[in-house]
């Protein structure tokens, strides 16, 4: 016998009510749960593939703080229904709109009204007793291992100055103060496989291989390995640092007589890499801060303080372990008449390149300054530790691959990238960029009290360590005691004060 329609018409109004039941027990469930999901903290690092990534501001925010991803453009993410597309299309809408505002502080910090980056100083007392109740920032240090020009026969001095200085490095400094470490490989006749064993380094079984993609869009693969130790993280890649855009398109420049101060092209390849490709590296988006750590500096000290908290505490865009009073005018010749070409074609309106238009940058924020109106060696540069948002800006970037393909430049008067560091910052940093560096020039091992180098020392005697010190630059070979101390640095409630009196 079929049930009659009322007995239909009853059943369908039972369902109702008890999926309409459901629903709203759902909902209650949802909202009981929301207010704990929406502060969980999440610790996995950001995708390279993700391209617009906004991170905070403020200097005291964590790096593991969860960042908020905005989409490339419309459609990336799954449409499942209707109101998922009309959901994205608002948000589209509104990210379009917000576009100027995003690109003045996603990732780069705020900009003023003249173009210049907004820096917050050193923190106080009670913004540095906030600072304490989170974790330390991030750093990763790198190194660039290369030497191209030299006979196959035997390893390269760049070779032994890894194996036996990279040790204390990784002991006193890098894993005390929980830093990772990348070395770049671009040495004849040396393999990653040379350098992880010679380093002790132990292999790890799985996800060990990543393609990191970098900002200018090229790629560098990494092999991820733990250090002897175990303690630390190590990347291995391998790296072929390209000439300047102009000399490939011409590489008879190359047998260009070089003036003032005569040196290999390999050299200068290596002395051009932080003021260009390295601002470039992907991998450093996961960082807080990055440091230039050449392979020539041992340490014989765990440096008792943390250097990347103390950074953070003094508002500090740039650490250095050297400046030079009055600069240092050698092999700098040309170096100032480019950056004023820089800032001729940045401010012609006719030209206005787009990161110009993005921060509406009116010229250098530092002006008058003497140590950025020289234009020459104002830091000596084997030691630098750097802030990734200010580095890695796009205006900072710019202006590194405007310096790398003046013509003439590097190749004719082999300039480095100690007077590059000054000049950007002098550019896009102000009204005075010296605020916002720290000295770190007590930690050097010193000849003379009163002076952190002495040049004349150097090819008479190698180990002039007399007055103390955390490290010293050595350009001979070091025994290493393969001893890892259990220190860790503390995180100091005042900022750390230079005490070296720079007459040199």
């Amino acid at each position: 016998m079929a049930p009659s329609n009322d007995r239909l018409r009853s059943h369908r109004t039972l369902m109702l009510i008890l999926l309409g039941f459901a629903f709203v027990m759902l909902r209650s469930a949802i909202d009981m749960i929301s207010p704990w999901t929406s502060t969980v903290q999440f610790h996995s690092k950001p995708s390279q593939e993700v391209q617009h990534v906004v991170r905070s501001s403020d200097p005291a925010t964590s790096s593991e703080e969860s960042s908020t991803q905005f989409p490339k453009a419309e459609g990336e993410r799954v449409k499942n229904s209707d109101k998922n597309q009309n959901d994205e299309k608002r948000m589209h809408k509104e990210v379009t709109r917000l576009e100027p505002q995003i690109m003045k502080t996603a990732g780069k910090g705020a900009w003023d009204d003249n173009g210049c980056q907004v820096r917050a100083g050193p923190f106080s007392p009670d913004q540095i007793q906030e600072v304490l109740k989170r974790p330390p920032p991030t750093g990763i240090a790198i190194t660039l291992a290369r030497n191209l020009d030299h006979n196959l026969h035997q390893k390269p001095p760049q070779y032994n100055f890894v194996c036996n200085n990279v040790p204390t490095q990784q002991a006193y400094l890098l894993e005390p103060h929980g830093m990772d470490l990348l070395i770049l490989l671009e040495m004849k006749g040396v393999s990653m496989h040379d350098i992880a064993t010679c380093l002790g380094l132990q292999s790890i079984e799985h996800d060990n291989v990543r393609v990191w993609t970098n900002l200018d869009g090229t790629t560098l693969t990494t092999h991820e390995y733990r250090s002897e130790s175990g303690r630390g993280r190590v990347y291995l890649a391998d790296f072929v640092m390209p000439y300047p855009d102009y000399i490939q398109r011409n590489m008879t420049i190359l047998k260009e007589k070089m003036e003032d101060c005569p040196a290999p092209h390999d050299y200068v390849q290596g002395c051009r890499f932080y003021s260009g490709e390295a601002l470039e590296l992907g991998i450093l988006q996961e960082y807080d801060y990055f440091l230039k750590l050449d392979s020539d500096i041992f340490l014989n000290a765990t440096i008792p303080f943390n250097m990347l908290h103390d950074m953070r505490i003094q508002g500090s865009i740039y650490g250095h372990t050297g400046a030079f009073t009055n600069g240092l005018s050698a092999c700098t010749k040309g170096i100032k008449a480019g950056r004023l070409a820089f800032e001729k074609m940045a401010t012609d309106l006719s030209i206005r390149p787009e990161w110009v238009s993005k921060i509406n940058w009116k010229g250098p924020c530092s002006a008058g300054v003497p140590k950025f109106e020289r234009s020459v060696d104002e830091y000596y540069t084997n030691f630098v530790i750097m802030e990734t948002k200010f580095w890695q800006s796009e205006p900072v970037r710019a202006f590194g691959k405007y310096f790398n393909e003046i013509y003439p430049g590097f190749f004719r008067y082999r300039w480095s990238d100690q007077p590059f560091f000054a000049v950007a910052m002098g550019l896009f940093v102000g009204p005075d960029f010296r605020k916002y560096t720290t000295d770190y020039t007590d930690l050097r091992c010193k000849h003379h009290p009163e002076c952190w180098y002495f040049w004349g020392e150097w090819a008479e005697n190698r180990t002039y360590c007399q007055s103390g010190g955390y490290f010293h630059h050595v350009k001979g070979l070091t025994e290493w005691t393969k001893e890892f101390p259990d220190i860790k640095p503390t995180r100091g409630e005042t900022p750390f004060v230079n005490k070296v009196v720079q007459i040199c």
